[in-house]
């Protein structure tokens, strides 16, 4: 019985220091390597920090966030699309979600 024991108890904790074990990076592209579409004016990273940006401060449940980044609204007359009814956001997975002005 004690033999059973200690056994269980060292297999629980080579299980925990297996679970515990540091896994490989993942292959993240390149920051430099990011880019969107809108219309048909292409926009990457280096192109957005040489445009404006402003920065909000956004509360949700409790804790404020902040977040910096070039408005929609550039982007879109940088893109030249000046009017518009309704704008659809599309991500590289499929997962897409719609904008009305």
């Amino acid at each position: 019985m004690k033999k059973t024991s200690l056994f269980l108890v060292a297999l629980l904790v080579l299980a925990l220091l297996a679970g515990c074990a540091n896994t490989p990076p993942t292959d993240e592209p390149e920051e430099s390597a990011w880019e969107f579409t809108i219309g048909d004016k292409d926009f990457t990273i280096e192109g957005l920090r040489k445009m404006e940006s402003v920065t909000i401060d956004l509360e949700k449940k409790g804790e404020v966030n902040s977040y910096t980044g070039v408005p929609l609204s550039v982007l879109l007359t940088e893109a030249g699309i000046a009017d518009f009814e309704s704008l659809t956001l599309e991500a590289e997975d499929g997962y897409s979600a719609g904008i009305t002005q």
